[in-house]
């Protein structure tokens, strides 16, 4: 990378503080708001993500103007899959503002990604290709759908995604990977150090369907193209708490009888909102804390040994633990 990213990345920060808050502005004289009863919150703004996805835009142009190398780490139709993200992202807005049945959100995301998985060189994995597009298919609907479960705590998504885009940044410098999801991190990491700002507690703003729709789209797309380079424990390492999370609450939720999407909020994580509005702040401290160690952990398994992945699951275990123990704060 050349100096021109450092120009671009103070540029990004300034531009989005602007954006933000004009798209905060905008949302309030258009009520334009979360109106979910579940944390006991007055509205907060919704569909912050229309600005993430923005920076998708003009991101993707900057970097074809400024970086020689670009065009060749861009991904084999891709062109195809931006396309895909651009109607989930449709779909994801219209949902924020009128609810859509989660049966025809599904299938919209089936097909986008089922046509996306083009851009993975999935034939490089050692399995018939009929299983590998099923596995990988099914594995990206749900990465995606988790980071959207995640939506709606303050501070908990901005906080779990800056870092992820951090550690694939850590990741590609170290193993010198040099793929297209260090270019998506270098895009994201601007809009969403200044979305944590407006998100952290007490939020202002929350990224809507029409945001964690889409950045779950781009978290499945690098942690499947992790495991296509064999770094399976550094993938599911970005991902670990809000997979495990989900999963767990996931599979309880259909042993008692509950459709897995319904709205519940019953993850370890934000039942302490739901209890009392107060837990907030809790909640945020020992997310940034997990997201630290974590990062930890993460470079102890790239310049160390991988079996420092038992850390990361240990982490993982015990901040649940945590989650679970306390009742009020």
């Amino acid at each position: 990378m050349n100096y021109n990213f450092f120009y671009y990345l103070l540029s990004s920060l300034a531009i989005n503080i602007i954006l933000f808050k004009l798209y905060i502005n905008f949302a309030n004289r258009f009520n334009i708001l979360d109106r979910s009863n579940n944390f006991h919150n007055p509205t907060t703004i919704t569909s912050g993500g229309t600005i993430i996805f923005l920076n998708l835009l003009l991101g993707y142009f900057f970097l074809q103007l400024s970086y020689e190398d670009f065009n060749q780490a861009l991904p084999n139709n891709i062109i195809w899959t931006f396309m895909g993200l651009t109607i989930l992202f449709i779909i994801s807005l219209i949902d924020d503002l009128k609810p859509i049945n989660p049966k025809i959100k599904l299938v919209f995301q089936v097909i986008v990604i089922y046509f996306s998985l083009t851009s993975l060189k999935i034939t490089q994995i050692e399995l018939p290709l009929k299983v590998s597009i099923f596995l990988f298919c099914v594995s990206w609907i749900y990465i995606t759908n988790i980071v959207n479960f995640i939506d709606g705590v303050d501070g908990f998504a901005s906080t779990q995604l800056i870092f992820i885009f951090f550690n694939l940044i850590f990741i590609n410098y170290f193993i010198d990977i040099k793929n297209f999801s260090n270019y998506l991190s270098l895009i994201l990491i601007p809009p969403l150090i200044i979305f944590f700002y407006f998100n952290k507690p007490n939020a202002k703003i929350y990224l809507g369907d029409a945001g964690s729709i889409i950045l779950g789209f781009i978290v499945g797309y690098v942690i499947l193209d992790l495991i296509i380079l064999k770094q399976y424990l550094l993938a599911i390492s970005l991902i670990i708490y809000p997979l495990t999370d989900c999963t767990i609450t996931l599979i309880k939720r259909v042993l008692n009888k509950n459709l897995p999407w319904v709205k519940k909020e019953d993850y370890f994580f934000s039942k302490l909102q739901v209890l009392d509005i107060r837990n907030k702040t809790y909640i945020f401290r020992v997310n940034i804390l997990f997201c630290i160690f974590n990062s930890f952990f993460i470079l102890l398994q790239i310049l160390i040994n991988e079996y420092f992945f038992m850390l990361n699951i240990f982490l993982t275990i015990g901040t649940i633990f945590i989650y679970n123990s306390k009742k009020f704060i």
